[in-house]
C-alpha cells in the first residue's frame, strides 16, 4: 500500500503509487504523451513499473498527476555519482495549473535525498518551468544531417571487422560504453538493468546493433541505428579510438545506395565536418537535458575537485525549493578527500549563486567568466578563478533520453 505523506491544498493526497493503480497510471501517461499502447504493451509497461519510484497526486481516489523517479548514477569527470532521473511527468487536463506537479517534485526531491542521490536530471518539456524548481541546462544534443552529396565516401575495409551482437550479450556494449562514457560529464553510468530494460527493451528490436572489433579481437566501438523511409537514424555512435570511429563512419557510408539522408547523434565537441569530403553538411543542435543538485553537502563531498592538500573552496548557495541546501559551504582537501564544512567561521573567497547556477558551471556547459558577467554566479573574479581551476577539464554530453 502507498503511504499518504501529505495533503495539500484542495485536499490532494501526495503519495506513492499503489500496486492496484498501475493501469490507471499507464492511462495517464498514454494520454499525456499521446501514445496508445496495445494491451500487450500495457502489460509490459505495468510489469516494469516500480510503485515505490512513482509519486502521484490523488483527488477523491483518482490520480490527477504523476512523477516517476529513475534511480541511476551519473558520470561526472570519471566519478560515478548517485542520481535520480525525473521522468513521466503527467497531469490530466482537469488537474493542470493547480500546483500538483510542484508538490510531486518537492516530495520526489526529498525522496531522492533520502535514497542518497546527490544529483537529479530530466528532459524538459519547458526549460522555464523546471528552472523555477532548481533544474538547469547542462548539455545539448548535436545531430549531423547528411544529404546524398555529403555522404562519407565508402572505403575498402580495414584490418578489423564488424559483428552483430545478440541482446543477451549486453555486456559487450556495456564494456565499450563504459570506456567511452567516462570521458564526458553527465553520461548515465548504465547498469545491467538500464541496458536490459531500457536500451535493449523489445520495443527497440527494430534497431540494428553492430560492434566493431579490431585486428587484435578487441571490441572498440558500436553503432545503434535504424533505416526507414530512406533515412538512416544513428541513435548511438560510440568509438573508443580513432580506428573504431573511422570504421563506424565507413559502415555508415556503406548505406549510400539505400538512403537519401543520414542523421547521426554525436557529442558536441567533435569537429566531424572538418574531416568530411564535403564539410557543408548541416548540424542540428538543440537543448537536451537539465540537472539539479539534490544534496549540496553530499555532492560537494563527492565531486572530483582538483585541489591540493589543504586547499579550500567556498560557496554560498540559496535554494528556495529544497531548503536543506541553503547555506554557506567550504570544501577542503584533507588526506586526499573532500571535507565539507557548513557555515564555516573563516570561509575566505566566496562564490555566490542560487542552486541552479552551479550545474552549468561545474559541468562546463557555460564557462565561469560568462556566468559571472551575466550575474548567474557572483563574488570576486578571484573566487571565480579559484573555482574554475578546481573543476576538471571535460565536456558535458548524454546519449540517453527518458
Amino acid at each position: 500500500m502507498g503511504e499518504c505523506l501529505s495533503k495539500g491544498r484542495n485536499q490532494l493526497d501526495i503519495r506513492k503509487l499503489k500496486q492496484e493503480e498501475k493501469r490507471e497510471a499507464v492511462k495517464l501517461g498514454s494520454f499525456a504523451f499521446q501514445h496508445e499502447p496495445t494491451e500487450e504493451q500495457t502489460g509490459e509497461i505495468m510489469q516494469r513499473m516500480v510503485p515505490d519510484n512513482i509519486w502521484v497526486a490523488v483527488d477523491d481516489g483518482q490520480i490527477l498527476s504523476k512523477v516517476v523517479i529513475l534511480p541511476t548514477r551519473l558520470w561526472v569527470y570519471g566519478t560515478s555519482l548517485p542520481a535520480g532521473g525525473v521522468s513521466g511527468v503527467a497531469t490530466w487536463p482537469e488537474g493542470r495549473r493547480s500546483g500538483n506537479v510542484r508538490q510531486l517534485l518537492k516530495e520526489s526531491l526529498r525522496d531522492m535525498k533520502a535514497r542518497g542521490h546527490v544529483l537529479s536530471l530530466l528532459a524538459p518539456f519547458a526549460v522555464r518551468y523546471y528552472r523555477k524548481f532548481g533544474w538547469e541546462l547542462y548539455c545539448d544534443q548535436t545531430t549531423a544531417i547528411l544529404k546524398k552529396d555529403a555522404f562519407p565516401t565508402p572505403q575498402k575495409g580495414g584490418s578489423g571487422k564488424f559483428r552483430r551482437v545478440q541482446d543477451e550479450h549486453w555486456h559487450v556494449f556495456k564494456n565499450i560504453y563504459d570506456d567511452y562514457a567516462t570521458r564526458y560529464t553527465g553520461m548515465i553510468d548504465r547498469d545491467e538493468g538500464w541496458w536490459k530494460n531500457i536500451l535493449l527493451n523489445p520495443r527497440f528490436k527494430h534497431k540494428r546493433r553492430i560492434v566493431y572489433q579490431d585486428e587484435a579481437g578487441l571490441d572498440r566501438g558500436y553503432i545503434f541505428y535504424t533505416v526507414k523511409n530512406d533515412v538512416m537514424n544513428v541513435s548511438e555512435f560510440v568509438a573508443v579510438d580513432q580506428e573504431a570511429g573511422s570504421a563506424l563512419w565507413q559502415l555508415i557510408a556503406n548505406h549510400d545506395s539505400m538512403v537519401e539522408e543520414m542523421r547521426v547523434i554525436m557529442p558536441n565537441d567533435l569537429h566531424w565536418r572538418f574531416f568530411m569530403d564535403n564539410p557543408e553538411a548541416k548540424e542540428e543542435r538543440s537543448i537536451h537535458f537539465m540537472g539539479r543538485i539534490v544534496d549540496m553537502e553530499g555532492f560537494l563531498a563527492r565531486f572530483p575537485f582538483e585541489l591540493e592538500e589543504g586547499e579550500q573552496l567556498s560557496v554560498s548557495a540559496t535554494d528556495a525549493f529544497a531548503e536543506w541546501n541553503d547555506g554557506l559551504y567550504q570544501v577542503e582537501k584533507k588526506n586526499g578527500q573532500n571535507v565539507v564544512h557548513k557555515n564555516p567561521s573563516s570561509p575566505g573567497l566566496v562564490l555566490e549563486t542560487d542552486i541552479k547556477g552551479l550545474i552549468p558551471f561545474l559541468f562546463r556547459y557555460v564557462d565561469g567568466e560568462t556566468l559571472h558577467e551575466r550575474g548567474i554566479i557572483k563574488g570576486s573574479k578571484a573566487a571565480v578563478t579559484l573555482w574554475e581551476k578546481a573543476i576538471p577539464s571535460g565536456k558535458p554530453f548524454l546519449y540517453d533520453a527518458f
